[in-house]
């Protein structure tokens, strides 16, 4: 029996995959090539990322044209918490799934501590903001973190556009 890849992607690659599967599913009755998965994953995350930080920079220009400078500043702290958010998500999940997979004991303490502890992080940031910075910096930051949810939108019109063109 061949050994299964490991999984060591994000759960948003994952997601993708199976709104793929879903949109198409006469997609999920073709049997993959060994490796396929592994690679579909991989170019899904390497475009996630790669569209994270367009949204970020589009998101930033758009602060700097139209909006004052707390705001812009915003954005760039937002979108600095969206890429640690991000980079951290995937460095704890990466073991947790991994173990899962493989059935042994979760991994230890510190994989866990960055998994929740980016959302104290992403916490304390906003309540700073709220405090110090008023409600321009506030929404600034908001607008940069939201700029993985840009991000994953432009996938799922990738994935779209891409299962289209197959038909």
């Amino acid at each position: 029996m061949p050994a299964m890849p490991t999984p060591s992607r994000t759960s948003i690659a994952a997601a993708l995959c199976l709104t793929v599967l879903l949109a198409n599913p006469a997609a999920a009755q073709q049997p993959l090539p060994p490796g396929a998965s592994v690679q579909l994953i991989a170019d899904i995350e390497r475009r996630v990322w790669r569209n994270l930080l367009v949204s970020i920079a589009a998101f930033i220009l758009l602060a700097v044209f139209f909006g004052s400078a707390r705001l812009t500043l915003g954005v760039i702290i937002g979108g600095t918490l969206a890429v640690i958010n991000y980079r951290w998500l995937h460095d704890s999940l990466q073991p947790l799934l991994t173990a899962a997979a493989q059935g042994s004991n979760p991994p230890t303490s510190p994989v866990v501590t960055k998994f929740v502890a980016r959302w104290f992080i992403i916490l304390a940031v906003l309540a700073l903001a709220a405090h110090w910075g008023g409600n321009e910096l506030l929404l600034g930051i908001t607008a940069g973190l939201l700029a993985i949810a840009s991000a994953v939108m432009i996938e799922a019109v990738t994935q779209l556009r891409l299962q289209l063109r197959q038909k």
